[in-house]
């Protein structure tokens, strides 16, 4: 079973993409509001097999929680989301996907489903 780990500071879109992430099999949900506890959990060895994060947030952008989780596990897959796409820094990120928002439903589900 993949875990995947949904981090953004908007409580709606953490709750929209686990509601789409449900109709997944084989796959472990887990969302967390907070850059910081995210991270904790990344370093900590918390098994994370996807990350799926915002990158605009307080404290913490995505783009620090990519670089924690591919220095914890280089086979980790990281999608970053945001409304602005910023080439160069997803690059150096090593984050292995970007979605713009805000995304369609059915290419969202699509797009983690080739890394499941």
């Amino acid at each position: 079973m993949k875990k995947i780990l949904v981090v953004d500071d908007d409580d709606s879109i953490l709750f929209l993409i686990s509601e789409i992430l449900s109709v997944v099999e084989g796959v472990e949900v887990l969302t967390c509001g907070d850059s910081i506890l995210a991270k904790q959990g990344i370093e900590k060895g918390g098994g994370i097999d996807i990350l799926i994060s915002d990158i605009n947030m307080p404290q913490l952008t995505g783009y620090d929680l990519a670089r924690a989780a591919k220095a914890n596990n280089e086979s980790a897959v990281v999608i970053l989301m945001s409304g602005i796409y910023d080439p160069d820094k997803i690059k150096k990120s090593k984050a292995d996907f970007f979605i713009k928002k805000p995304f369609p439903y059915k290419e969202f589900l699509e797009e983690i489903r080739k890394f499941i």
